[in-house]
């Protein structure tokens, strides 16, 4: 994995565990080109995702 990636993927897990909420890569059973290294950013309390995208 490139270092810039790992370090931006870093920066936006520390960042929403400081809200309170957490990122987790996105499941795929299909690995397009649509959903290839998505991201999700996700409340765990409520249990729903509140942004999905890619880093």
């Amino acid at each position: 994995m490139d270092s810039s990636i790992k370090t931006r993927e870093n920066y936006w897990r520390r960042y929403s565990k400081r809200l309170g909420l957490f990122l987790r890569k996105s499941r795929a059973r299909l690995w397009s080109i649509d959903d290839h290294c998505g991201y999700q950013i996700a409340d765990p309390h409520m249990n729903v995702v509140l942004y999905g995208g890619k880093v």
